[in-house]
């Protein structure tokens, strides 16, 4: 699984900018010695406003200095500049605001996080890697609006609103994660797969395109949401999305939400419209138990399970009671479900109740599904997700 491309920066060191000026300028106070070296640098004024970057997580965490170099930068890469002029000869400072900046904009798609620069003791010469020209740019553009205009357009009709303010934050949140999992495809090597356009517009991509995607039309929802990077527990780059629901910050996993990795307890492969919701808003324990974010910055704490998807659909256990599984299966069955799904609070008790169900319930719920459709037999599926401690079982699958 791939995830934000490592930037791959070229520095050329020069020791002193302009050195004909500054040694016949030797006694001058240090603060003008700067200001006579950078006359001659043709710095663009800057145009960019507060309101247009204030949004990015990345951005918040940066000091008064570093916040103008990430402004200087973005608006260079937004006009597609050869050469980006920025007030700062810090290679450290200098990488890390860049690698801010990709991170938090998603419709810089252009931007293939690579860059070239040549650095002074007071500021740099940047060259932004982009990965089309400005022609083909504008017409993928044009084919991502198209594609996320369809999305946002479905979702009002859904919701039967007008604006997005409309319609609950967490049902914006569910909608965004079950329309990336159903209309894209996991598919390693998929042209684009590092930015949005190979999810909205290609239909395939790898976890990255996944979280861009959906950083990007949640954004436009008005939901704050966090494209964040860092290690699996088999020490794979992955990526995924910090949402923020009514206040509290979650969890959120587009691309471990599809099927391709669900596959029963026999090893057979779910249909591709089935969609893990326990990548949908969950916590830190859960999310963090087997990956690692990269420390870039200090993100919010995700502790809360208002808007765990098994806790608002009532099938979140503390405990197991096997009469109360049971009775909760049989409602569904009984609602016209094909399938039960549920969470337990710990991986213990998630090991103790499936061992009971596997042995006990299962076989109680398919008589109940068998009296309901009036069958004489019933097959089944069942699975158990230790990393996240689901049990589902599928009816005649």
């Amino acid at each position: 699984m791939q995830a934000v491309a490592v930037l791959v920066l070229t520095c050329v060191i020069v020791a002193v900018a302009l050195p004909g000026v500054m040694k016949l300028l030797p006694d001058l106070p240090q603060d003008l010695k700067k200001a006579v070296s950078e006359s001659q640098v043709p710095f663009e004024e800057l145009t960019v406003l507060e309101e247009d970057v204030t949004g990015g997580y990345y951005y918040q965490n940066l000091n008064e200095e570093e916040r103008r170099i990430y402004k200087e930068i973005l608006q260079g890469v937004q006009k597609r500049e050869e050469t980006i002029y920025v007030h700062t000869g810090d290679f450290d400072l200098l990488t890390k605001i860049y690698y801010f900046l990709v991170l938090d904009r998603p419709e810089l798609f252009w931007c293939t996080g690579g860059l070239q620069a040549t650095y002074y003791p007071t500021y740099s010469e940047l060259s932004a890697e982009y990965n089309c020209t400005e022609e083909e740019r504008l017409a993928k553009q044009q084919q991502i609006d198209l594609e996320a205009e369809m999305a946002l357009t479905l979702l009002l009709a859904q919701a039967s609103a007008e604006r997005f303010d409309q319609i609950p934050e967490y049902e914006r949140i569910k909608f965004v994660f079950e329309y990336l999992v159903n209309t894209v495809d996991y598919v390693e090597g998929a042209p684009d797969n590092q930015n949005m356009y190979s999810a909205l517009v290609g239909k395939q991509t790898v976890c990255a395109g996944y979280a861009r995607s959906a950083q990007y039309l949640l954004q436009k929802m008005g939901i704050e949401c966090i494209y964040v990077t860092g290690t699996c527990s088999d020490g794979e780059a992955h990526a995924w999305n910090l949402v923020k629901c009514d206040g509290n910050w979650y969890q959120m996993d587009v691309t471990f939400g599809d099927p391709e990795y669900m596959r029963t307890e026999e090893g057979e492969a779910l249909e591709s419209s089935e969609i893990d919701y326990a990548y949908l808003c969950c916590n830190d324990e859960q999310m963090l138990k087997e990956r690692v974010m990269d420390d870039l910055v200090v993100f919010p704490a995700c502790t809360s399970l208002d808007y765990n998807y098994y806790v608002m659909r009532g099938r979140y256990y503390a405990g197991y009671n096997a009469e109360r599984v049971l009775e909760d299966m049989n409602q569904d069955i009984y609602n016209g479900e094909r399938k039960f799904l549920c969470q337990f609070a710990s991986e213990e008790l998630c090991v103790q109740a499936f061992a009971d169900m596997e042995a006990n319930v299962f076989q109680e719920a398919a008589q109940t599904f068998m009296t309901v459709y009036g069958l004489q037999n019933v097959e089944y599926y069942y699975l158990q997700d230790p990393a996240m401690n689901t049990v589902k079982v599928y009816w005649n699958y």
